[in-house]
């Protein structure tokens, strides 16, 4: 990105292997004295980012004209139009003339319609900017209980089946892959008539999805909600991590789906289409809670009434993955007035004790055809090794032979400490995983070798003596920032030659095949390496 929009807090938690997307979408504007950038009630269809110099001052909708921001260089102004189309609570007005950059919102949209994982990564820290605005709109409305010393005791859950994911309408219709990898980080919990689920004030790291029955939502011991079955409380706590705003009481029989947050922050980083449109529908749903906290507070501070209910402005509805922040009870906490809870000994699951020695965990690639192994422990030192064929992997690889044996599996990549596995056409991966899970797990629970002596030195032979200076550039750029990046997914891409300007590169793994590989060549890779190496004119897949 350009030090103008790099300089950004908005743009912190962009990748710099992602950020060229959105540089592309920009471009320079000068702003004049006493032009307005927005108005009060309207619609703004524009990000800027303030360069040096420029001052924009944006006027509440209180008497007065009071100013309720005054923003200056590496500020951004707008950036509420990359989440919807409504109209803005305040009006934005140049102060001071100075250069800035502008991007349209139909463009961000348009990357955000094609998954870029850079879209994401922006509307994320949005949604924490968001957070921070809500909690503080909802403390002044109904003031919390007291939070000091109050410690997170999650309740132990068994791992969520595949089919019973139907249950729960935000998983009913995604493809079966995407329900697999879910699976592998959902904690399934069955609880009776009154049961704490979440206390106001304690750490929040999980969010829930509720299946079946029925779940009360109490601040300071007054009703905020009944959530059903299809609605999701504790969103708030994947974004943020901050304390729980509510208590959460179950009323009746209920079964949860329980995300952790780390477990979240894996899928999203692996470019996982649901925990994108978890932050997408959080981002969207903040606004509007926002906005409504906000007519709260203002009506609530011009009257002497107190509010008799807070509406439904912390939770989501179940068609737009409900509610947002609560979730686990410590023992020596008193639940709220009025409420009867039954001791937590009578209903807290024990954790079920998967028949494998090995930690394995399954992660989503944007490939619909590959999926990523994570194990507990190191299978190579450096670099890593394809395998497309059974009679490859067998003079390199026992671990890739064993799992190019299995029927439907075409290609094995070994990473650091993962296996990417690729099926093809006729493979299930609702057979293959099993197959791949119990493979892994033999294996590396025997501590057999991973892959030969013999290969494991070729790794360290991949740099051809013969490379001159812009070959040694170009795998500096992939080894350093490019291989990592794509290594998240399950992928790997190697430099095969440089030639008359053209780099030809390997895909591996996950990239291989991938309906994503082209736009990660043309709009990352290429761009990057153009930008350092002048001499290279296109990128192309061998």
């Amino acid at each position: 990105m350009s030090a103008l929009v790099s300089s950004a807090p908005l743009f912190s938690l962009v990748q710099p292997a992602q950020s060229d997307a959105l540089e592309r979408l920009f471009h320079p504007v000068m702003l004049e004295p006493d032009q307005v950038l927005f108005e009060e009630g309207k619609p703004c269809d524009w990000l800027w980012v303030l360069g040096e110099g420029a001052q924009v001052y944006v006027t509440g909708n209180a008497p007065g004209q009071v100013v309720v921001a005054d923003l200056r260089a590496g500020d951004t102004v707008g950036e509420m139009a990359l989440v919807d189309e409504g109209p803005r609570s305040g009006t934005a007005r140049v102060v001071v003339g100075g250069p800035a950059s502008v991007m349209a919102a139909r463009d961000f949209y348009a990357l955000r319609d094609a998954y870029h994982p850079a879209a994401f990564q922006l509307l994320r820290k949005i949604c924490l900017e968001l957070c921070r605005r809500l909690r503080d709109t909802s403390d002044r409305l109904v003031p919390p209980a007291p939070r000091d010393g109050i410690p997170a005791l999650p309740l132990p859950a068994e791992r969520a089946g595949v089919e019973e994911l139907e249950d729960v309408p935000a998983f009913r219709a995604l493809p079966r892959v995407v329900k697999l990898a879910l699976a592998q980080k959902l904690g399934r919990l069955d609880l009776p008539d009154a049961a704490m689920v979440c206390l106001e004030g304690e750490a929040a790291d999980a969010a829930y999805f509720i299946a079946s029955g029925s779940v009360q939502v109490l601040r300071s011991g007054r009703p905020l909600a009944q959530l059903g079955p299809g609605e999701v409380f504790g969103m708030v706590a994947l974004i943020d991590g901050g304390r729980r705003s509510a208590s959460c009481v179950t009323a009746g029989e209920t079964r949860l789906f329980r995300l952790w947050r780390h477990d979240f922050d894996q899928l999203f980083s692996s470019g996982n289409r649901f925990a994108f449109g978890l932050v997408d529908g959080m981002a969207r749903q903040l606004v509007r809670h926002l906005r409504s906290a906000d007519q709260l507070l203002a009506a609530a501070e011009a009257s002497a009434e107190p509010l008799p209910l807070i509406p439904g402005t912390l939770f989501f509805t179940d068609a737009e993955l409900a509610s947002l922040d609560l979730g686990g009870l410590p023992e020596s906490r008193e639940p709220p007035a009025g409420v009867e809870v039954s001791p937590r000994a009578a209903y807290v699951n024990q954790s079920r004790s998967l028949p494998m020695s090995v930690n394995i965990q399954l992660e989503w690639t944007p490939n619909p055809s590959t999926l990523k192994y994570v194990v507990d422990r190191t299978l190579m030192a450096r670099g890593a090794m394809n395998f497309t064929s059974p009679d490859g992997a067998a003079a390199k690889s026992p671990l890739a032979s064993k799992l190019m044996n299995i029927e439907g599996v075409t290609g094995v990549m070994i990473g650091s400490n993962f296996v990417t596995v690729t099926k093809g056409e006729a493979g299930e991966w609702d057979t293959l995983n099993d197959l791949v899970m119990s493979t892994l797990d033999t294996h590396l629970g025997a501590n057999e070798a991973v892959v030969t002596e013999a290969a494991l030195a070729e790794t360290g032979n991949g740099h051809g003596s013969s490379d001159g200076d812009i070959e040694r550039k170009i795998r500096e750029i992939l080894d350093l920032e490019i291989r990592p990046a794509v290594m998240q997914d399950g992928g790997d891409i190697t430099l095969d030659r440089f030639e008359a300007g053209i780099v030809y590169l390997h895909m591996r793994g996950s990239c291989s095949g991938c309906p994503s590989s082209t736009m990660t060549l043309k709009m990352g890779i290429e761009n990057r390496l153009r930008e350092v190496v002048p001499e290279v004119l296109e990128v192309m897949a061998v």
